[in-house]
C-alpha cells in the first residue's frame, strides 16, 4: 500500500468510527502572488492553492485529515523571469499533499501530532523523485502573543528536521504575526542527495499582517507577507535575481459546515479544521 493510500485509509477508518459524531468540512481557496515554502521561492508567479479538510472528535482527540494542492496559473517558462515548480511545463497542478493529524488539548496549550505527504506530478522542475513524507508535532500556547512551536521530521528522503517558532497578536480586526524558520538537518546532502537549505541554523523570518470578513456563506482573508531570508537558498527571487527580502500577497476564501450531532470533548471540530488549514498552509506552505 502506498503512503498516499495509507493516509486515506486511516482517515476513512476514523471517519467511519465517528460517523455519529460532529463532523466539520472546510474548503479553502487561496490565490497568492507566489508560492513561498519555508522561505524558499517555489513559484514566483500567481498560484491557486485549494484544500479540503475534514475534522471530527474521537473521544478527547480531534482527528483532522485533508488534501492541499498548488496550481500554477499559467505556463511559467521564461528562463530569466520565472521560477516554476513544474519547470514551466504547463498551467495547472504542480503539487498535492495529503495529511492526517490528531489534536490534543492540554493545560494552556493545544498539541497536534500528524503526518503529511508531498507529491509532485511533474516531468520537469520538482518531479516525483522528490516525493516524501514528514511527521510533525506542533504546540500552540495560551499566553500573551500566542507563541507557537512546530517541528517537522522528513522520514523518507531528506531525513532531517525543520522547525518554526512563531508569535501573533490581534489588533482590532487585524492580525499580525512573525515566525522564524530553523534548519536542523534539511540541508543539501543531508539525505539522499536532496535537501532544501544551504546550511544548518536560522533560515528566514516571515512577518505577516491580515484580516478577515464575511461575504455571504464564505469568509475572505487577505494577507501581506514580508520574508527576510538568511539561508542562501531563500534568496532567489527570479532565476537571475537574488534578494534577502521578498514580499508576497494573497487572499483566501473559506467555506465551512458542521454535520451530525454536537459532542463535548474539549475541542470543536470546526475550530480544529480551521486551525489545521492555517497551520498546514504556514507549515508546509
Amino acid at each position: 500500500m502506498t503512503v498516499h493510500a495509507r493516509c486515506v485509509w486511516i482517515a476513512l477508518l476514523a471517519l467511519s468510527a465517528s460517523a455519529t459524531a460532529q463532523v466539520s468540512v472546510t474548503s479553502d481557496a487561496a490565490l497568492n502572488s507566489q508560492y513561498q515554502w519555508r522561505g524558499i521561492t517555489t513559484t514566483n508567479r500567481p498560484v491557486l492553492q485549494p484544500d479540503v479538510i475534514v475534522a471530527f472528535p474521537l473521544r478527547k482527540v480531534t482527528v483532522t485529515s485533508g488534501v492541499w494542492a498548488s496550481l500554477e496559473g499559467g505556463r511559467y517558462d521564461n528562463a530569466e523571469r520565472d521560477i516554476s515548480e513544474n519547470g514551466g511545463e504547463h498551467a495547472g497542478l504542480a503539487e498535492y499533499d495529503l495529511f492526517v493529524e490528531a489534536g490534543v488539548p492540554a493545560k494552556r496549550a493545544a498539541l497536534t501530532f500528524g503526518a503529511t505527504t508531498y507529491s509532485f506530478p511533474n516531468t520537469l522542475g520538482t518531479t516525483s523523485a522528490a516525493n516524501t513524507l514528514e511527521v510533525y508535532a506542533k504546540a500552540a500556547f495560551d499566553a500573551p502573543f500566542a507563541p507557537s512551536l512546530a517541528v517537522w521530521h522528513d522520514v523518507r528522503k531528506v531525513r532531517g528536521v525543520y522547525a518554526e517558532v512563531g508569535v501573533s497578536h490581534e489588533l482590532g480586526r487585524f492580525k499580525v504575526g512573525a515566525l522564524s524558520g530553523w534548519n536542523l538537518g534539511q540541508s543539501v546532502g543531508d539525505g539522499d542527495a536532496l535537501g532544501y537549505f544551504a546550511k544548518r541554523g536560522f533560515t528566514h523570518a516571515d512577518f505577516s499582517a491580515g484580516t478577515s470578513f464575511g461575504v455571504g456563506l464564505v469568509s475572505v482573508a487577505p494577507a501581506l507577507h514580508v520574508v527576510l531570508g538568511n539561508d542562501h537558498n531563500t534568496h532567489a527571487a527570479t532565476p537571475t535575481r537574488h534578494s534577502t527580502s521578498k514580499i508576497w500577497v494573497g487572499s483566501t476564501l473559506t467555506w465551512s459546515r458542521v454535520f451530525g450531532r454536537r459532542v463535548s470533548n474539549g475541542a470543536g471540530a470546526g475550530a480544529a479544521a480551521a486551525a489545521a488549514a492555517t497551520q498546514h498552509e504556514s507549515a508546509s506552505k
